[in-house]
């Protein structure tokens, strides 16, 4: 049996969990009870997805039954490894190469997760000016809902990120400019808050 790709995406829930890590049977176990009275001969199992007790949404869950009156048990049964909680790990890019146009931007709208930014070249025959305002108008404009941005380095030629003359003030420029607004693509992204101005 194989997995599809919502077997391992999907979207972490906000709130705040009520119940709290019992040791049961040699298992960590999350365990939410109901605030009022409650039958104590009878509760809910249940058994997490391959995320298991530690991803929040779980929590969410088991304490939706407590609510509805019921006691709830968790266990850990993937003994603390779980997969890696399904948060989108940020796109970024530069210059890309053979994207067919519009088809994959179209694709990454309809099955993409991950916030996207791309640096963009002013000489691209890989990705030219025409494609890169393609995409603008496929994914900008807050079509593309977990965010993307297009950055255009005038002056600039494919591959200016990695491997453009450094002597050339403009390239040097990009390129430096293109490396920080990556690192605060991520921070903004990943971590919730601005990059120190220090870098």
């Amino acid at each position: 049996m194989t997995s599809c790709a919502h077997c391992v995406t999907g979207i972490t829930h906000k709130g705040t969990p009520i119940g709290s890590i019992k040791q049961i049977g040699g298992h960590d176990t999350y365990v939410s009870l109901p605030k009022k009275d409650y039958s104590k001969d009878k509760a809910v199992l249940l058994l997490p997805d391959i995320f298991g007790i530690q991803f929040i949404n779980c929590k969410l869950l088991a304490d939706d039954f407590a609510r509805s009156g019921l006691a709830v048990y968790a266990p850990d049964y993937l003994n603390g490894d779980p997969a890696p909680e399904p948060n989108p790990k940020v796109a970024a890019t530069a210059h890309p190469s053979f994207l067919r146009v519009p088809e994959d931007q179209e694709k990454l709208l309809r099955l993409s997760k991950a916030p996207i930014l791309i640096n963009g070249a002013e000489v691209d025959q890989q990705y030219p000016i025409e494609s890169q305002l393609k995409g603008d108008e496929i994914l900008g404009s807050g079509k593309y809902e977990p965010g993307y941005k297009r950055i255009f380095w005038p002056g600039t030629t494919h591959g200016f990120a990695v491997r453009g003359d450094l002597n050339n003030p403009e390239v040097k420029m990009a390129k430096e400019g293109a490396f920080k607004a990556t690192m605060e693509f991520f921070y903004e992204h990943l971590l919730g808050k601005a990059l120190s101005s220090k870098l």
